[in-house]
């Protein structure tokens, strides 16, 4: 019902689809800051790294999380409820391959096929926070957050350009 609505709208597919992406960022962007402040400073937790950093691996998983969102939201044919499904089966897979699940599957992932951790987006995020905690230098914690950014632009794109062949019926 939205897309037969949106379709009709004036504004481009594009707009609207960056639009309601700034709109979801922003929300995040607070909820994440107002997480990491009641953990940090309430709570007081050591996370490893400085507030920034920290929120600069949020602000970026949130990035790479909505630009998922966007590319699923986008398929055409598909059911809302399998969209959902689609979601959250991306979601727990991708959380599971990278140990968040079981302890050591993230090993033996790295020794067999190490490609799937540089492109797994709950690895990338464990990664960075991890090497803000343990490291000295920040190499793995730029390599990370750069392969984010970079996965972010290629979902977004395939997800506009999905969305933009989308027709609907006329009202």
């Amino acid at each position: 019902a939205i897309g037969l609505r949106k379709s009709i709208s004036s504004a481009k597919r594009m707009t609207m689809i960056l639009g309601d992406m700034a709109a979801t960022y922003s929300l995040s962007a607070l909820s994440n800051a107002a997480l990491l402040i009641y953990l940090k400073y309430i709570l007081k937790l050591n996370m490893g790294g400085s507030f920034l950093e920290i929120y600069a691996v949020t602000l970026v998983g949130s990035l790479i999380g909505i630009s998922i969102g966007i590319l699923i939201g986008s398929l055409p044919g598909v059911g809302e409820g399998a969209k959902m499904g689609i979601n959250l089966c991306i979601t727990l897979f991708s959380s599971f391959l990278s140990g968040l699940m079981m302890g050591g599957i993230k090993y033996l992932i790295e020794e067999y096929c190490p490609i799937i951790n540089r492109i797994n987006p709950a690895s990338l995020i464990s990664d960075a926070l991890h090497s803000l905690n343990i490291y000295d230098d920040y190499a793995k914690y730029a390599q990370c957050m750069v392969i984010m950014v970079v996965m972010s632009a290629v979902l977004l794109t395939a997800g506009i350009v999905i969305a933009r062949r989308e027709t609907y019926d006329s009202i």
